[in-house]
């Protein structure tokens, strides 16, 4: 278990419900999430690969940011530290009246992927991959390393919002990413999307806290961890986005990194 003593904020003040209504009940898809939908499609696509297995370590109560993976790997896993949020993801997988709808995401994520207009009937067959394709739902803490040796290797590992959100330290986060790197295989890639600068994040009144990483900061821990980084400037653009995200500036979060790098055997 972590000694930073937030991490345990998640465990007496959390509120899974409280959360998606706050981040996921609007009208759109946000700013951030828009903008992770466009970068990864554009990656799956100029990449062509196709995974075996991936996992999703720090769900949360979502499904969303595997959307637009599904088609592109065979199996999929959620991990989440917090059994109440994975009691939400399994709501919807089991298609429970209460479960969260994540139609919208969805929409937008084919929108992108075909450029034409999403019937009900598209929506309905991307459900269908989605719940054949995620076969387990993982308890997971990162900052355990009997729970890390628990798991097998990834050829995706996919994690948002987890390890800079489960302490704010930064030696700890460097800690954790270690952790969420030791579940990647030799040759895979790894999707990490972190808030930018931020020290918390508000789900209602509570504060919870964030690491306030930077992208450098992220780029310096990575290459101590044995990733192979592009050297220019224009090639390192292409794996790190810092994104501008206006939607969530009231609850401490003004600007996110996306990272999305592949390592080879």
């Amino acid at each position: 278990m972590s000694d930073d003593r937030s991490y345990n904020s998640y465990q007496s003040h959390w509120n899974s419900q409280a959360y998606l209504q706050q981040y996921y009940c609007a009208d759109r898809v946000a700013g951030d999430v828009e903008v992770y939908y466009q970068k990864v499609i554009s990656f799956l696509k100029r990449s062509g690969k196709q995974y075996q297995q991936m996992i999703d370590v720090g769900c949360g109560p979502t499904i969303h940011m595997v959307i637009p993976i599904a088609p592109w790997v065979k199996e999929i896993h959620l991990a989440d530290f917090n059994q109440e949020n994975l009691d939400e993801v399994k709501k919807w997988l089991n298609e429970e009246t209460n479960a969260h709808n994540w139609d919208l995401y969805i929409n937008r994520v084919l929108e992108i992927e075909t450029g034409a207009n999403v019937t009900n009937e598209m929506i309905d067959a991307r459900k269908n991959i989605l719940r054949e394709k995620i076969t387990k739902l993982v308890l997971l803490d990162i900052a355990s390393p009997e729970n890390i040796k628990s798991l097998p290797k990834f050829d995706l590992v996919l994690s948002a919002y987890c390890v800079d959100a489960a302490t704010s330290k930064l030696g700890e986060w460097k800690k954790l990413l270690n952790n969420l790197t030791t579940i990647a295989s030799n040759d895979s890639t790894l999707v990490l999307v972190s808030s930018n600068n931020s020290t918390y994040y508000a789900v209602r009144e509570m504060k919870f806290p964030n690491a306030g990483v930077s992208q450098n900061e992220i780029i310096d821990a990575l290459e101590e961890l044995g990733y192979t980084l592009k050297t220019t400037n224009e090639a390192i653009d292409q794996q790190f986005h810092l994104i501008n995200v206006e939607d969530w500036v009231e609850y401490g979060i003004s600007s996110i990194i996306l990272a999305i790098i592949s390592r080879s055997a």
